[in-house]
Parts: structure tokens; C-alpha cells; sequence
């Protein structure tokens, strides 16, 4: 079992977390993950058109994206046309 400071020390790390996402959203207008989705799919995107000679797959896969679907779904709304 852990120990009341243990504990305190697990609050204070929750409360800080929670506090950076409510500034960071505050800031950005977005959440962390979406804000690292769209920062992602932006640098994969320009793999795409700087290189032919890889798939969107192999893309996708290095630009650390959940899967080829999820970056292309993703792709259609935050492409450049769409924002």
C-alpha cells in the first residue's frame, strides 16, 4: 500500500497534468494529442510529397501515426485545404 506522501505526490503530479492541458488548450484552442496529431500528420504529408519511394504506409508508420486509416481520415480534415 502506498504511503499518504506517496499519494500527495501522485495528486500533485495529476493537478499540474491536468493544469498544462487546461493552459495548453487555453493557448491553442486544441487538446495536447490533437495538437500532436496535427503536428504529425503535417510532417507526414510532406514526406509524401517529397518522396515517392516510400508507401503512405511506411509514412505513416515512421511519422509515429496509429495506423494508415487514422492518419488518412485524419489527413482529410486537417489537410491544408480543410483548415
Amino acid at each position: 500500500m502506498q504511503n499518504p506522501s506517496q499519494i500527495d505526490q501522485l495528486v500533485a503530479i495529476w493537478i499540474q497534468q491536468n493544469h498544462f492541458m487546461n493552459i495548453f488548450k487555453q493557448h491553442t484552442g486544441t487538446s495536447c494529442m490533437e495538437y500532436l496529431i496535427r503536428l504529425r500528420l503535417e510532417k507526414a504529408c510532406e514526406k509524401l510529397v517529397q518522396t515517392q519511394s516510400k508507401s503512405v504506409q511506411e509514412i505513416a508508420a515512421r511519422s509515429v501515426l496509429p495506423t494508415s486509416q487514422i492518419s488518412i481520415d485524419n489527413s482529410k480534415q486537417h489537410s491544408p485545404a480543410n483548415s
